[in-house]
């Protein structure tokens, strides 16, 4: 999602190809230091923003995945957006 990806760039400083995928990995003390509330799209941005909150290093590891049309509506970027925002102001 180009939105979502732009969005994260420019309130997170954070620059991957694909930050929604979804996949992630990460360590048991990383793990500990993020606590995950939102249940929508918005999760993957939320794990970013708590991973630079926390001084966490984002490694992006190259991943193929083929999209298919559900969930890659515009729609769905400016959910996730509304999400984020809203989550980091109530953080």
């Amino acid at each position: 999602m180009p939105l979502a990806r732009l969005m994260n760039r420019w309130l997170l400083g954070v620059k991957l190809t694909d930050p929604q995928s979804g996949f992630r990995a990460m360590t048991g003390t990383a793990w500990r230091k993020i606590s995950i509330k939102q249940n929508g799209m918005a999760h993957a941005s939320e794990i970013l923003a708590k991973a630079v909150k926390n001084k966490i290093i984002i490694k992006e590891v190259p991943i193929k995945v083929i999209y298919r049309h559900f969930g890659q509506k515009f729609s769905g970027g400016i959910r996730i957006i509304k999400d984020t925002i809203l989550a980091k102001l109530i953080d």
